[in-house]
C-alpha cells in the first residue's frame, strides 16, 4: 500500500521545495556585481538610498537589513536576500497549487504540486531571480503570496484570507509597480463570489483599508528624500519629484509606442515561454487550461486575467531585462501545468484498476513527476551558472585601467555605471577616478548628486547648469518646454564641464558619438575608452592592463547585455589600431588588431 501524501500537512514538502532550489541557487550565485541595476540597488541598499523609480521602500529597507546582518562581501549580502527570497517564492507557489489541486482528492497531488513548483523554481527566469540581487525576487514573493490567499478566498469564502491577500498585494506594490498585473485578475474574483451588489459589503472596506495601509510604505520616499541620501532618483522630496517617481515617468517613452511593436512583444514572450517550460511543459498547460476551465471556472479566469493583464502591458514596453515583467505570467502557467499533471495522473487512475492498486505504477509516476525538475536543472544549470561570473566588474576595472590617475570619463551604457557605483562608492576602487553617466546628466536629481560628491569638476559651470536647470523645470514639471534650447543648455553645459576640466585632469569618454550630444575634442583611443585632446598626438598605453580573460574563459555563449558590453571594448581596440597605423606604430597596431580579433571571436561565440 502507498502512502497517502494527501493526508499530511504540506510541511515536508513546502520545506523541500524552498530548500531543494535555495541548494542549487547557492551553488550557482554570482558572487560579484552584476549588470543591469545590480550595482546601483546594493550601494541604495548599502546607503539606504532612493533607487531608480519605482523607488522601492521595501526591498530597499530589506536590503539595508540584509547588509546589516548577512556575512560576505556587501554585493553577496544582495544576493543572498535575492536567494532566499525566490526560494521562498517556489514555496509560495507551492502552497498555491496544493490549494487549487485540493479538489483531486489523490495521494499524488501534493507530488505533482511540488514536481510543478520545482520545475518552476528552476525555469531560466526565475532561477536568475535567485543568483543575482534584483528587486522581482522580493515582487515575485509579495505577489504569490497575495495570489495564494485570493486563491484560498475563493476555494472556501474566509474573510481573513481576503485580508491577507489584500494586505500583500498592497504590499507588493511597496516592492514594485508590476503588481498592477493583479488587478484585472482580483476585481474578477471579487465580483464572481459576491457579485457587483457584494461590493458594498463591509469586509470590502476592511480590506480596502489593509491594502492602503500597506501601501504606505511609500511614505518612505519623502521622508529619506528629504536627508539627501547617496542617491536621489527624482528628488522626491517635492511632490512633483515624488509623483515622477512612484509614476516611473521617465520610462514612459518607451511604452505603448506602436501594435507593431506590441505584436513582437507578444511573439518574444511565446518563446520566452517556450524556453522555460519546453514541450512536456507546454502540453501539460494545454491539458491543465482545458480541465480547469472546465472543472473550477472561476480560479481559471483568475489565472488568465493574470496572464492577459501581464503580457499585454509588459509587450508594450521596450526595455532589455523585460523577462523578469513575465514572472507572474510564467507563475500562472505554471499552475495550469499543474493542472493538467493532476488531470492526466486523474484520467490514468480512472482508467486503469492496475493503477489504483498497484505500488510499482504509483512509484512510476512519482519517479515521472521528480524527473519534470531534474531534466530542467540539468539542462539550465550551464548557463545559469555564474557562481565564476564577473563580466560587469571586469568591464568597470578595464575603464579604470585606461584611465590615468584623477581621470573623468563620461559614460554611455548603465551596464558601466551601475556596477560602477557600487565598486567606487562601497568598496572605494579607485577613488581618484570620476564617472559620469551622461544621460542621467539630463536629470536634476543627478546633478545634485555629482554637486554634493564631485563639486571639483563642477567648478566654473555653475552659469551653464543653470541655464540647464531653467530649461528642464519645465519638462521635470510636466509643462510645456522648449526642445531645442533644452538640447543647447545641455550641450553648453557639457561643453562647459569638460573645458573646465581638460586642463586640470585627462578626460574620458567610451562613446563617440550620441544622440543628444557630440564631443568637440579629438576621441584618441586608449584601452577601452577615449581621451579628449585638442588635436591628435600619441598616447602611450600598455595593453597588458586590458583583462578579458573572463570573457575567454567562460563556456556559455554570451547574451545581449555580455555581448553589448564587450562591444566597446572591441570598437575602442579596432580605434585603437588604426590610431596606431596612423600615427605609424605598426608594431603596435599589430597587437591590437590581434587583441580584436580575440574579441571577435568572444562576440562570435568561436572557440580561441
Amino acid at each position: 500500500m502507498t502512502r497517502d501524501y494527501s493526508s499530511k500537512k504540506p510541511y515536508w514538502f513546502f520545506g523541500g521545495v524552498v530548500l531543494l532550489p535555495a541548494i542549487v541557487y547557492w551553488l550557482t550565485a554570482c558572487r560579484s556585481v552584476e549588470y543591469i541595476d545590480s550595482g546601483e540597488l546594493a550601494a541604495d541598499c548599502y546607503f539606504l538610498g532612493i533607487p531608480h523609480p519605482t523607488g522601492y521602500p521595501l526591498y530597499v529597507n530589506l536590503g539595508r537589513l540584509a547588509v546589516m546582518f548577512f556575512p560576505g562581501p556587501v554585493i553577496f549580502r544582495c544576493n543572498l536576500l535575492a536567494l532566499i527570497l525566490t526560494s521562498f517564492s517556489t514555496g509560495a507557489l507551492f502552497l498555491i497549487l496544493n490549494s487549487v489541486l485540493s479538489k483531486f482528492k489523490s495521494s499524488l497531488t501534493i507530488i505533482a504540486a511540488a514536481s510543478i513548483s520545482l520545475f518552476a523554481a528552476l525555469s531560466p527566469v526565475w532561477w536568475s531571480q535567485g543568483i543575482s540581487n534584483e528587486v522581482y525576487s522580493l515582487t515575485l514573493l509579495v505577489n504569490l503570496l497575495g495570489v495564494y490567499f485570493f486563491a484560498r478566498y475563493s476555494l472556501e469564502k474566509n474573510n481573513r484570507h481576503l485580508f491577507m491577500g489584500s494586505y500583500l498585494w498592497g504590499l507588493s506594490f511597496a516592492v514594485h509597480m508590476s503588481s498592477i498585473f493583479l488587478s484585472l485578475a482580483i476585481a474578477y474574483l471579487i465580483v464572481s463570489i459576491n457579485g457587483f451588489r457584494g461590493l458594498l459589503n463591509r469586509k470590502y472596506l476592511w480590506a480596502i483599508g489593509l491594502f492602503i495601509l500597506a501601501i504606505t510604505l511609500y511614505a518612505y520616499i519623502p521622508i529619506r528624500a528629504s536627508s539627501r541620501p547617496f542617491l536621489n532618483w527624482s528628488n522626491p522630496d517635492s511632490w512633483q519629484g515624488f509623483i515622477n517617481h512612484i509614476t516611473g515617468w521617465q520610462y514612459r517613452v518607451w511604452m505603448f509606442n506602436s501594435v507593431t511593436k506590441m505584436f513582437g512583444g507578444i511573439k518574444y514572450f511565446g518563446q520566452l515561454l517556450y524556453t522555460q517550460f519546453g514541450l512536456i511543459g507546454g502540453l501539460f498547460i494545454v491539458i491543465g487550461l482545458v480541465n480547469m476551465f472546465r472543472n473550477q471556472l472561476k480560479l481559471a479566469f483568475f489565472f488568465a486575467l493574470i496572464i492577459l493583464a501581464d503580457v499585454i502591458y509588459s509587450s508594450n514596453y521596450e526595455i532589455y531585462d523585460i523577462e523578469s515583467y513575465y514572472l507572474l505570467a510564467i507563475a500562472s502557467f505554471a499552475i495550469f501545468a499543474a493542472y493538467g499533471v493532476a488531470a492526466a495522473i486523474k484520467f490514468i487512475h480512472d482508467k486503469s484498476s492496475i493503477i489504483r492498486k498497484s505500488f510499482v505504477s504509483k512509484s512510476t509516476i512519482i519517479i515521472c513527476l521528480m524527473a519534470l525538475p531534474l531534466i530542467h536543472l540539468i539542462s539550465n544549470y550551464p548557463r545559469q551558472d555564474k557562481s565564476r561570473w564577473q563580466f560587469a566588474g571586469d568591464g568597470v576595472q578595464n575603464i579604470l585601467a585606461s584611465m590615468e590617475p584623477d581621470g573623468l570619463a563620461f559614460i554611455d551604457n548603465w551596464d558601466f555605471y551601475s556596477p560602477w557605483l557600487y565598486l567606487r562608492y562601497v568598496q572605494n576602487i579607485r577613488p581618484d577616478a570620476i564617472l559620469i553617466d551622461k544621460e542621467l546628466l539630463r536629470r536634476s536629481w543627478y546633478l545634485d548628486f555629482l554637486q554634493r560628491y564631485h563639486p571639483d569638476i563642477l567648478q566654473g559651470s555653475q552659469s551653464q547648469i543653470a541655464d540647464f536647470l531653467e530649461a528642464l523645470k519645465p519638462f521635470e514639471s510636466a509643462q510645456k518646454f522648449d526642445p531645442p534650447k533644452l538640447t543647447q543648455t545641455y550641450e553648453a553645459m557639457i561643453n562647459s564641464i569638460i573645458s573646465n576640466n581638460i586642463s586640470k585632469r585627462p578626460v574620458y569618454t567610451n562613446f563617440v558619438s550620441a544622440q543628444f550630444y557630440n564631443f568637440k575634442q579629438e576621441k584618441i583611443p586608449v584601452g577601452v575608452v577615449y581621451r579628449l585632446e585638442d588635436s591628435i598626438r600619441y598616447i602611450p598605453f600598455d595593453l597588458s592592463k586590458i583583462d578579458i580573460s573572463s570573457w575567454e574563459t567562460t563556456g556559455n555563449s554570451l547574451d545581449i547585455r555580455e555581448k553589448t558590453a564587450l562591444a566597446y571594448v572591441y570598437r575602442a581596440a579596432m580605434a585603437r589600431t588604426e590610431y596606431c597605423r596612423r600615427l605609424g606604430y605598426e608594431t603596435e597596431a599589430r597587437s591590437y588588431a590581434d587583441f580584436g580579433m580575440r574579441l571577435q571571436r568572444i562576440l562570435d561565440n568561436r572557440p580561441q
